[in-house]
């Protein structure tokens, strides 16, 4: 063909379709990475010079290797102009004098440089080649063509040509059979999709709603960290057995194993998703006519594969609906044109114009033999498309192997290791029993279930004997007596003095009948009361009930009737918005003048650590309130456990912003007064005020302080909303903390260190921590982990059927360990057979259960033990990353 640019004009053939669709991909990402490329093993005495004029004789055959791609400045679209002269040469390199090893480098090396080797689709050459003599009897020939002049079918059928025009210019003779020519089939497929008479074909492909490939994402899928399409690749053989196996069974029911394999992909794709809809672009040859079987060319088509995944759908049915469905694709494929169905700007396709997960399977056609030289295709790397992920199968004789192909700008290897990881464990699951359902096969490899279960909740620490609150506060009181242990406002105690009047609140307490398992109501404001009232209880071998004077009158008068109080603690001010109630009332704020004639002695008391230490009521958002009964040694185990996640051993400042209603709070006071701290009761009023609460900090030294997320964010909106953090570190817990809010907060207190705390009531007041900085899954989501279990506590995140999920997939939180309350008052104790769901409003809750050691039943009896179980509640959305619990 001729070409004159100077006049304006351009002689050459339309692209196909194929070579259109990935012109645009290749426009779109600024560079070159889709490419043809192999290995190709030369065994036997190599005639260098007869490979040459080999070489030549297939560049004459098809024009497609002489192609380049011109276009004017006005014209979208390039023509495919054939050229009669070529620039092509054959690079040699002699490595007969390296080792083994050496010469191994060496070729991966090479292999290297080429796929880096940019290729001018305008001005050619497009296929680079290089000869490495390894040894007399031993050549290695390394081929890289552009993507728009061949595909993996291509890369067998060149091999095949060059083998056929070897063998002939030995004999000194050419191969006289004409090849049927790319440019030509591209016009007729041109042709196909602009004519009429195909519309049922093309109704076909229209009708396909592409919808699902908006929300399909694997979990630990990142934001793109870089601009265009920067692919690489992972490879891991399947086990010989199982490779046996698939052909086997696919052969039995009367399937391929394109589709058996496919199957099993599109299955992990919904078990790592939870979508039932499921869309994988598949790679079909586009070689349906008769001459396209041996042409060079882009002929390879990704067709959409949608396939719907319902729970209990079983494998033989899915494979045989997936069957029809590649049947029908695979009919209509030359009338298929994803340009056509979507716009470059169309949200449907994520990327945009490409199907983020793609499939191919391939045989090898194994050796190729001319004479005494025999020529195989070692290695491949064939990119025709764009992806977030593909998965190839090639299958060489009794060998198959899994590549997994990737975009390094939105998953790290790790990442897809673990993913071929699930996908050898899956195909193992499926073929020892095919007739399963899709969500009973594993997708665990025993690697990741030993990481799951085991060294992710290796959390067993020494711990305190078991004992009581008051008895840690005590020992600190009798270790620094004149240090500060409270400030409210004006108002101060030093740990002497907090924990005298403590003791004569507790002896008036003994009198009113407050022991044991027995409880007494506080009802107050923020104050230094508050905490002595705590203290008092505790001392008197009762437990609290803390009674947020926000509360409406009817939850209050339920809340009194169900614990049976002995006595309600409150304030005088507080007595007008008291419901009718039976139970005795004492204002500490007036009568404290009866309780003072009692001595600052210690009272004696039978509280032992399995004793009730105080009862807070849920929300009732999902039902009736329930009372979270916390025994002593569960509070002391808290105590110390966070002290030791958040280094708190030294005494320092800690303030606390909130009702003592919730357990927010007690990650302040209570690790604060056994460690020798100041604790800072602060008002509520002040703790809504940015100004205020500023004013505060300002004049008093604050290292550490525990809010609510949406409470610090309000704050720091604020004015002056930058002197509400505090000096050290920063505990954040109650609801999701959003990342932007971090950045924030990094930036106004850079030195400050963050933490992430999580835990239901039942938990005693949190069983997850994270320090930001931690690890690696701080990028993966938009808010924070929640980090990995305190000491002497495990958490598991399992599926519907009770199995460990894989990291990154959502499931079941499941708590266990030395944490875990009582239960509920006035409902029977939790024992390892019973889980009891936690009502967590609209957010996701946890599922608990009491045994220090679940672990024990998980490795091998866990099905058993777990299929025992209440089945009543179900609560998704956490998922396990590096440890971390999200």
């Amino acid at each position: 063909m001729q070409m004159d640019v100077q006049k304006g004009s351009i002689e050459g053939f339309r692209l196909s379709p194929q070579q259109k669709h990935l012109w645009r991909l290749q426009q779109q990402d600024g560079g070159q990475p889709f490419r043809a490329q192999c290995v190709v093993l030369i065994e036997g005495r190599l005639d260098r010079g007869m490979l040459e004029k080999a070489f030549e004789q297939v560049i004459e055959r098809h024009e497609i290797l002489r192609t380049t791609f011109h276009r004017l400045t006005a014209m979208n679209m390039p023509l495919q102009v054939i050229d009669e002269a070529h620039a092509w040469q054959l690079e040699e390199h002699d490595l007969s004098a390296f080792s083994v090893a050496e010469q191994s480098a060496q070729i991966d090396a090479v292999w290297d440089e080429l796929d880096q080797l940019p290729l001018d689709l305008e001005h050619g050459p497009l296929m680079r080649t290089r000869l490495l003599a390894l040894t007399p009897e031993r050549q290695v020939l390394l081929v890289k063509l552009s993507a728009m002049c061949a595909d993996n079918e291509s890369l067998d059928n060149l091999v095949q040509d060059l083998t056929r025009c070897y063998a002939a210019a030995r004999r000194g003779e050419s191969l006289v059979d004409e090849p049927v020519q790319y440019a030509d089939v591209a016009e007729v497929h041109n042709e196909l999709l602009e004519g009429e008479e195909t519309r049922a074909s093309k109704e076909h492909w229209r009708a396909l709603d592409l919808a699902a490939l908006q929300t399909l994402r694997l979990p630990y899928e990142t934001r793109p960290q870089g601009e265009g399409f920067r692919p690489q690749s992972l490879s891991v053989a399947v086990s010989r057995e199982t490779a046996a196996k698939i052909a086997a069974l696919a052969s039995q029911q009367g399937t391929s194993s394109f589709n058996f394999l496919l199957a099993c992909w599109q299955i992990l794709l919904r078990r790592l998703t939870a979508q039932e809809e499921i869309i994988v672009g598949a790679a079909f040859d586009g070689r349906n006519y008769e001459g396209l079987d041996q042409a060079l060319g882009l002929f390879v088509r990704t067709l959409p594969v949608k396939s719907g995944l319902q729970a209990g759908l079983r494998f033989p049915e899915f494979l045989g609906q997936l069957d029809q469905k590649t049947f029908e694709s695979s009919e209509a494929q030359e009338y298929f044109d994803l340009d056509q169905l979507t716009s470059l700007e169309d949200e449907s396709l994520a990327g945009p114009g490409f199907f983020p997960y793609c499939f191919s399977y391939a045989e090898s056609r194994g050796a190729c033999v001319a004479g005494d030289a025999k020529f195989s295709i070692l290695k491949r790397s064939v990119l025709t498309e764009r992806f977030h992920v593909k998965l190839s199968c090639l299958r060489d004789g009794d060998t198959l192997a899994a590549e997994f192909q990737y975009d390094a700008n939105r998953f790290n290897r790790h990442e897809i290791e673990r993913l071929a990881a699930q996908f050898l464990t899956l195909l193992s699951s499926v073929v020892e029993d095919l007739h399963a359902s899709i969500e009973d096969f594993n997708i665990v490899s025993e690697a990741e279930r030993q990481q799951l279960l085991f060294e992710w909740n290796t959390t067993a620490r020494e711990h305190l004997a078991e004992q009581c609150f008051h008895h840690l506060f005590e020992a600190q009181a009798r270790k620094s007596p004149e240090s500060v242990a409270l400030i409210f406002e004006d108002a101060r105690l030093t740990y002497a003095e907090l924990n005298a009047r403590a003791n004569q609140l507790a002896r008036y307490l003994q009198k009113q009948g407050v022991g044991p398992e027995r409880t007494a109501c506080i009802y107050m404001d923020r104050s230094v009361e508050m905490i002595i009232a705590a203290l008092g209880i505790f001392k008197a071998g009762g437990a609290y009930v803390p009674l947020d004077p926000a509360s409406p009158k009817e939850r209050l008068k339920f809340m009194l009737a169900d614990t049976r109080a002995r006595v309600l603690l409150t304030q005088s001010h507080l007595l007008d918005q008291l419901p009718d109630v039976q139970t005795p009332i004492l204002s500490l704020d007036t009568e404290w003048n009866l309780i003072a004639l009692e001595t600052t002695e210690p009272p004696l008391s039978d509280v032992q650590p399995g004793n009730l230490a105080y009862i807070i009521y849920t929300s009732g958002s999902t039902g009736m309130p329930k009372g979270v009964a916390v025994e002593h040694r569960q509070l002391c185990h808290y105590v110390q456990a966070i002290t030791s996640r958040l280094d708190l051993s030294a005494p320092g400042s800690f303030a606390t912003v909130s009702t003592l209603a919730a357990d927010l709070g007690h990650t302040a006071i209570y690790p604060t007064l056994s460690s020798g701290g100041t604790l800072h009761v602060i008002s509520a009023e002040r703790a809504l005020s940015a100004v205020s609460l500023g004013e505060y900090f300002s004049h008093h030294a604050i290292d550490s302080l525990k809010i609510v997320p949406s409470h610090l964010s309000a704050l720091l909106n604020a004015s002056q909303g930058n002197q509400v953090l505090p000096r050290q570190r920063l505990v954040l817990g109650g609801e999701a903390t959003r990342r932007e809010m971090v950045e924030k907060i990094k930036l106004l207190a850079p030195r400050c260190d963050i933490f992430n705390h999580y835990g239901p009531t039942e938990t005693t007041v949190g069983v997850l921590a994270y320090g930001l900085g931690q690890s690696s899954a701080e990028d993966l989501s938009a808010t924070l982990p929640l980090g990995r279990p305190l000491a002497n506590t495990e958490a598991y995140i399992l599926d519907q059927r009770m199995r460990p999920v894989p990291a990154g997939v959502a499931g079941e939180l499941y708590i266990g360990g030395a944490g875990l309350t009582r239960g509920y008052l006035n409902q029977p104790a939790l024992t390892a057979e019973k889980f009891v769901p936690h009502p967590f409003g609209t957010e996701p809750g946890a599922r608990l259960y009491r045994t220090g050691d679940l672990a024990r039943f998980l490795p091998d009896a866990h099905l058993e033990f777990l299929g025992r179980l209440d089945h009543q509640i179900k609560i998704r959305g956490f998922r396990i990353e590096t440890g971390e619990i999200e």
